[in-house]
């Protein structure tokens, strides 16, 4: 008998034992209660506390209650679905809440001035035939997954492997090394100087901007990967009960601290953008135990649309200064802001495509993100500065929503082709995610990371998130290698 079939016979065992119902009641109760909270109030204390404007609100509050019904699903059952819970917190906090309150107050973000409101029907239709195709596609993904070569290719059947010791140490030293000269070209302690003067500070030393964001690319990413790898693998040893000496336990533990220090530094919420300090510390979370368990996985999810909601508008207040420099003061002033300008970008996706028609290049532009302008001077910019440019704004460091992105490249058929494929691997990484935590008890290293820089990806634009993307894939291969066999007794692994 398999350890998954064991599995799912003591689980089947469990639901029929006497007083069990009031246990399984709980998962009912946790969704119920969040339904009602994100689903019914937040957005009825949203619309008593804005006057009525534009009557495409409506639309948006049922968007907000649909997205937070199934969030609220996903949460209370339980199934660590990480990669489709980010989906849904982006849709119900930058595609549902925020359009109700600029629908409500009517107005639009102030880098994003000047919509056409004769297009918000069709924007708020491309927003519900990309979640439903993505809905579609996660359908598909779990009928896939549910037998034959697939289920059988994601479904763990052995322990995982503890990583090459050497492998690891030599990678720690590289992204140590490459952190090291990425200071020294800054500054040394990273919390000590505003996103803007850190900015400023690598444009002096480097030759390009773009090389300059590349090389901050690299060290963050390379530190991250580092962490995470350093701290499974100390699970998975644990878990297999392989003995290490105490030289070797010592060497693990000092690096996971360097590392981990020099990780707070680089990426900290103060000198870099949210986005990216939010993926590092929640990828260095879930690499310590942040998901291990269903009501782990609940608190995570809670606090994640939480605070989206009321933390990360704030997190912007040193930007420009050491000196705190808020920009919202509650809900209402947040979500009216630029951070959630998505769907008014994709507004402005639906009039380029109306005046221009659609620029299938966009993507190949994100294949050769590597590719420096100077070889490939028609290079296609990031998307959400092309609208920026379409509209005439003065800001162009404007974001582009993933249907943003399809809808530029092949307007409706790139739109519903696109998001069903993204519900269809989504859901084939959450089940490989599940099933890891159930027969393994660890995850990969993406497993840790990827669910939450998804949220970067799903906001856009495509061009400017992929290199930080593609490096998290080049370093977690680099990592990758599992040590060829289990350790003598009495001996270490290394």
């Amino acid at each position: 008998m398999t350890t998954m079939t064991r599995r799912r016979t003591v689980e089947r065992k469990w639901v029929v034992l006497p007083g069990s119902r009031g246990r399984r009641s709980v998962p009912a109760l946790i969704g119920l209660w969040l339904l009602v909270i994100f689903g019914g109030v937040v957005p009825v204390a949203v619309i008593q506390l804005t006057p009525v404007s534009r009557p495409g609100w409506v639309v948006a509050a049922l968007i907000s209650a649909a997205s937070a019904a199934r969030f609220s699903w996903l949460v209370g059952n339980g199934d660590r679905r990480l990669f489709e819970t980010t989906f849904w917190v982006f849709v119900y906090s930058f595609l549902g809440l925020a359009p109700l309150v600029q629908m409500r107050l009517g107005d639009w973000p102030s880098t994003t001035p000047n919509g056409d409101w004769a297009l918000v029907p069709t924007a708020f239709i491309v927003v519900v035939v990309g979640c439903l195709a993505f809905c579609v596609g996660v359908y598909g993904g779990t009928l896939a997954t549910a037998g034959g070569r697939l289920r059988e290719r994601l479904t763990p059947t052995k322990p995982r492997k503890p990583a090459d010791r050497r492998v690891l140490v030599g990678f720690a030293v590289f992204a140590l090394l490459a952190n090291l000269y990425y200071l020294s070209t800054s500054t040394w302690l990273q919390f000590t100087q505003s996103r803007y003067s850190e900015t400023e500070s690598l444009a002096q030393a480097q030759t390009s901007a773009s090389s300059s964001t590349i090389f901050q690319a690299v060290a963050g990413a390379s530190l991250l990967v580092s962490f995470v790898s350093l701290a499974q693998d100390r699970r998975v040893r644990r878990r297999l009960g392989i003995p290490e000496t105490s030289r070797a336990r010592f060497v693990s533990i000092t690096l996971m601290v360097v590392v981990g220090l020099s990780l707070l530094n680089t990426l900290n919420p103060v000198s870099n953008a949210r986005y990216v300090s939010a993926t590092a510390i929640l990828g260095a979370a879930t690499a310590l135990g942040l998901v291990q368990t269903r009501g782990r996985y609940r608190g995570m999810a809670i606090a994640m649309i939480t605070g989206i909601l009321f933390v990360f508008p704030f997190m912007d207040a040193f930007r420009y200064s050491l000196t705190p420099q808020f920009k919202s003061n509650g809900l209402i002033d947040s979500l009216s802001s630029p951070d959630f300008d998505a769907f008014a970008q994709i507004s402005n996706a639906i009039l380029y495509v109306h005046r221009e028609g659609v620029a299938p290049l966009q993507f190949v532009g994100v294949l050769g993100f590597w590719m420096p302008r100077r070889i490939w001077p028609d290079k296609p910019v990031d998307t959400g500065i092309l609208l920026a440019q379409e509209r005439g704004y003065m800001f162009k460091n404007l974001s582009a929503p993933l249907w943003s992105e399809f809808f530029v490249n092949g307007g409706w058929i790139y739109l519903i082709a696109g998001m069903l494929v993204v519900g269809f691997v989504v859901r084939c990484l959450d089940r490989r995610i599940e099933f890891d935590l159930q027969v393994r008890d660890s995850i990969g290293v993406l497993s840790c990371i990827l669910p939450f820089y998804f949220l970067i990806l799903l906001r856009g634009s495509l061009l400017q998130a992929t290199s930080f993307f593609a490096l998290l894939l080049v370093f977690t291969f680099v990592v990758s290698r599992r040590f060829g066999g289990a350790s003598p007794p009495g001996r270490s692994a290394t």
